[in-house]
């Protein structure tokens, strides 16, 4: 890497940090505090960059007469896009003024015409920690930001500065800095944290370095300084999108033993063969994290320099990649990669809809390669190259392939053999040479094993093998570590037949697959507010992408952890009997303990509504099967719960109300979360236990015959001679006690109701299921 592009990329990550000081007892200019504290506390000696940060407001870059080519304009600037494109005035705000205490807002306030309040008490990022926004918290302190320019100091002070050790600056800043405020200004919205702030300013300052170094422009003064007006509306910039195909395949091709590890190892891998693919372009075209807006469910975005290099490097890598596809996988897996000239103003969407068309510009034409993915060389090397190297069929996988003594395809035998180290350790290493044990391969010639601290630090010092490493679910720095990857993967047993068991009720195993509704709309047209587009801005989507991330992969493990809602009522201080099998971005897939799956569903709804302060929704299916069923068998049909609950519509008042379901079971199952929480458990099923329990205490043989008479009767309640049967199988069963009397009449009035509206009837149809479910301990 060039080193005035390294310290482009080192100043604009650090030319903010003296915020931090202003807000701890330092009441000097911050631009004066920052390069201070650069220099007094993390012994950083270089000039350049110690201009940057002292420059990088416009009298101060004004006063100190540069040379022209000074990178310090292009830090200037790139502050600038970034912070014209997050701080936006109050709507009717009188108020004006600083506040340095003041607490990062929820982004989620603002978006789909939210008018919310919410704000996040001082803290730094840690796993298993959650951040969700509050109204009545403490503010920030003076000892809170001492706080956090001590952990900045202790983890940068003795740092290389080198571009080996530049993903570390932006963890440390990460996990510092993600909940401080960028700007004070109590006259705007203050929802960009100072983290969000400096990393896009790196990936702007960055991608600007290359474009002007592209076409020989070394006048950065008059350039971005004099006539930065003009620089605004340039195509600096390219947004680019990849997108990875047949992931739902993949990952449920499994039908045999080990299910379970392998469903959970395969949609890991396909999410490290994605970063790894990110992580090989940004080392070509010499970039950093900082350049990454978002990753995850299999696709991401990137801010990238205007430059043909990029562009082909982009070309490149998608053409590699898809090689390494039709080797190992055939056609199974195909990345799609697409990018957008874009300027300045298009990332604060001048002109009017300008930033929203980038995005549906990528998506045609992911959707254009999608359906012409192969050329005419590709198709006749996968019919003369691609044909099966064995006749046996893969015990795991049924793809036809030379198999091992245990029936499994080479590929297939590395997931099930990595499983466990992938969850258990807490490194991820990157080579260029195969290891003699578990492990599995990637694109460009490398291999990923999952290792300890100790062996991580070994392989850094081999220069040619070593490539980058990862941290999971914790910070860490050191040499080429390129992320932290937050992973959830919470994990109750390593069988199915096991979740199954360890419960009371039925032995059955449910599946949940859920997913935001409208997310896509959400990231394009979900800050415009009343044909107002002023707070529709790149920062924002990054913000709001982050931190989706973040509850996906990070709270939801804390979630399945310290469960609230249980079915039975009952008080569990235990963790869900459930396993995550792939979780981020904007959804999840998780199989355990039928009850619990069904708890979980609702703490997720609620947890979610309360992150995002009821901005989004959710919808959900639940699928119940036996323990040996195949899970990809499982996968599918509760997919088509799912989609049954995106397809959900009702109508109050007048007013039409979508998605934001959940459907368990059958597709016409499908309720409202509000209608299954309060009507279905909370009224229905509750009732239903205490009838039975006061009438059928010590009869449930018949108690049960009872309940599957009345299923049948509300299944088939249009012939009318079953309205009048189900009312009398009621009456007919004699109370010999008060309580009885009581419970017997509350239930014939309830049913005498609820039979004869529909919806009513279907609320107590689930009622029985659910209660049959928990009472019933045989297959």
């Amino acid at each position: 890497m060039d080193s005035k592009k390294y310290n482009v990329i080192l100043g604009c990550l650090l030319h903010d940090t003296g915020k931090l000081r202003y807000r701890h007892y330092d009441k000097r200019n911050h631009s004066i505090s920052g390069r201070d504290f650069l220099v007094e506390e993390l012994e950083l000696s270089d000039k350049e960059i110690l201009n940057m940060v002292f420059t990088h407001h416009h009298k101060d870059l004004m006063d100190a007469k540069f040379e022209k080519n000074h990178i310090a304009y292009i830090s200037y600037i790139a502050d600038n896009i970034a912070s014209f494109s997050d701080r936006r005035r109050v709507e009717n705000g009188a108020k004006k003024g600083f506040d340095p205490f003041i607490n990062l807002q929820s982004v989620f306030n603002l978006l789909n015409n939210n008018d919310r309040t919410g704000y996040y008490e001082p803290k730094m990022l840690q796993n298993n920690s959650p951040a969700f926004p509050t109204i009545n918290g403490r503010k920030w302190t003076e000892e809170d930001y001492g706080k956090i320019l001590n952990t900045i100091k202790d983890n940068l002070k003795n740092i290389e500065n080198t571009k080996d050790y530049l993903e570390s600056y932006l963890q440390v800043l990460e996990s510092t800095l993600s909940f401080v405020p960028s700007s004070s200004n109590i006259g705007e919205y203050v929802d960009i944290s100072l983290y969000d702030h400096v990393k896009l300013t790196a990936a702007y300052g960055s991608s600007i370095f290359d474009y002007l170094e592209s076409k020989s422009r070394y006048d950065y003064e008059n350039d971005l300084f004099k006539n930065r007006e003009s620089f605004y509306d340039e195509k600096a910039f390219l947004l680019c999108s990849l997108d990875l195909s047949g992931i739902q395949n993949f990952i449920y091709n499994i039908i045999k033993k080990d299910a379970l590890k392998a469903l959970r190892s395969r949609s890991f891998y396909l999410e490290l063969i994605l970063e790894a693919i990110i992580d090989e372009i940004l080392d070509r075209l010499e970039l950093t994290r900082a350049n990454l807006i978002y990753s995850g469910g299999g696709g991401c975005y990137l801010i990238l320099g205007n430059t043909e290099k990029a562009k082909m490097t982009l070309n490149k890598i998608k053409e590699e990649t898809n090689k390494w596809f039709m080797e190992e996988f055939g056609v199974d897996l195909y990345l799609t990669l697409a990018y957008e000239e874009a300027s300045a103003n298009n990332f604060r969407d001048k002109p009017q809809n300008s930033y929203s068309q980038l995005f549906k510009n990528l998506s045609n034409q992911l959707s254009q390669q999608k359906m012409t993915r192969y050329t005419r060389e590709n198709i006749e090397y996968l019919n003369t190259k691609m044909k099966p190297d064995g006749d046996l069929e893969c015990n795991n996988c049924n793809r036809t392939d030379t198999v091992n003594e245990n029936g499994y395809c080479e590929m297939c035998d590395s997931i099930i053999k990595v499983s466990s180290s992938l969850i258990d350790k807490d490194y991820l290493l990157i080579t260029k040479e195969e290891k003699d044990f578990s492990g599995l391969s990637l694109p460009f010639g490398q291999w990923i094993y999952p290792v300890d601290d100790k062996y991580l630090r070994a392989a850094m010092k081999d220069e040619n093998a070593y490539v980058r490493s990862y941290s999971k679910n914790n910070f860490h720095t050191g040499k080429r570590i390129s992320t932290n990857l937050w992973m959830g993967d919470y994990t109750y047993d390593k069988f199915i037949s096991d979740l199954a068991e360890d419960g009371s009720g039925i032995n059955r195993v449910a599946v949940l697959r859920a997913d935001v509704d409208n997310l896509g709309k959400a990231f394009i047209q979900g800050f415009v507010r009343n044909e107002d587009r002023s707070l529709v801005s790149l920062s924002r989507t990054a913000t709001l992408s982050r931190m989706f991330s973040m509850f996906f992969k990070s709270n939801i493990n804390y979630l399945l952890e310290n469960p609230k809602f249980i079915l039975d009522g009952r008080e569990n201080t235990e963790q869900r009997k459930c396993n995550i099998i792939y979780s981020g971005g904007d959804d999840i897939f998780l199989v355990g303990q039928w009850a619990d799956v069904i708890g979980f569903a609702i703490d997720l709804q609620e947890a979610l509504g309360y992150f995002t302060e009821d901005s989004v929704t959710i919808s959900a299916g639940v699928g119940i099967f036996p323990p040996k069923y195949p899970i990809s068998l499982m996968a599918e049909e509760t997919a088509r719960l799912e989609a049954a609950a995106k397809d959900y519509s009702t109508t109050i008042n007048g007013v039409i109300y979508e998605k934001n379901a959940i459907s368990l079971f059958e597709n016409n199952m499908t309720f409202s979360w509000e209608q299954f929480k309060k009507k279905v458990v909370e009224e229905k099923l509750d009732l239903l236990r205490r009838y039975m329990e006061i009438m059928y205490k010590d009869e449930e043989s018949s108690g049960n015959s009872m309940l599957y008479k009345i299923l049948d009767y509300l299944r088939n309640i249009e012939d009318k001679i079953n309205f009048p049967r189900l009312l009398y199988l009621i009456a007919r069963k004699k109370p010999n006690s008060e309580e009885g009397k009581t419970i017997q009449r509350e239930l014939s009035e309830k049913f005498y109701i609820w039979a004869k509206n529909e919806e009513s009837r279907k609320e107590l149809e689930m009622a029985i299921i659910l209660y049959v479910y928990e009472n019933r301990g045989e297959n």
